[in-house]
């Protein structure tokens, strides 16, 4: 089994979606597609607790971890390794629902790139265990200059762990 990035990649991660440091977010788990450098994918098991009709997880749970998956496949699929990238906008469409307390498996790849400071589009699929699609999204991306990161967020200077991971120093 493949590695997982936001482990790997992003020390001390508190991502309400990806990070191991949020006991109370999703904590996604990002990996490669073994085989295809193109594809990353995503699990999470949600819990009764990330649930809207009993049951059923709410969509806002699962829109939040295609989100969260898209701007990784843009740091890491995208033109431009050292930018930050952020969610411009987004399409979703839910198809089926996601149970609670099984897991949901998500893939993601870039649907549309341009230049290093361009836009792009990622396109996000989210399955249910039994495989049926329970929504995709289309998520345009922005890339960030690390500088206007700090501004956009009122710091003077990024946490280190952001600042190696942008760096692609780890």
């Amino acid at each position: 089994m493949s590695s997982v990035l936001n482990r790997d990649l992003l020390a001390e991660n508190a991502c309400f979606g990806c990070g191991d440091e949020n006991p109370r977010g999703l904590q996604i788990e990002i990996r490669r597609e073994p085989g295809n450098d193109s594809v990353l994918t995503a699990r999470f098991l949600p819990t009764e607790q990330m649930g809207g009709f009993p049951g059923i997880t709410h969509g806002g749970a699962v829109y939040t971890a295609m989100d969260c998956l898209s701007t990784w496949v843009a740091i890491l699929l995208g033109p431009n390794r050292g930018a930050a990238w952020l969610l411009r906008s987004a399409t979703v469409t839910y198809h089926k629902p996601a149970l609670t307390g099984q897991p949901i498996t998500f893939v993601a790849s870039v649907k549309k790139k341009g230049g290093a400071w361009d836009p792009l589009t990622v396109h996000v699929e989210a399955r249910r265990q039994d495989e049926l699609l329970c929504a995709e999204a289309d998520f345009k991306v922005v890339p960030v200059a690390p500088n206007k990161l700090c501004e956009i967020a009122g710091i003077t200077q990024l946490p280190e762990n952001w600042a190696a991971f942008l760096s692609g120093g780890v």
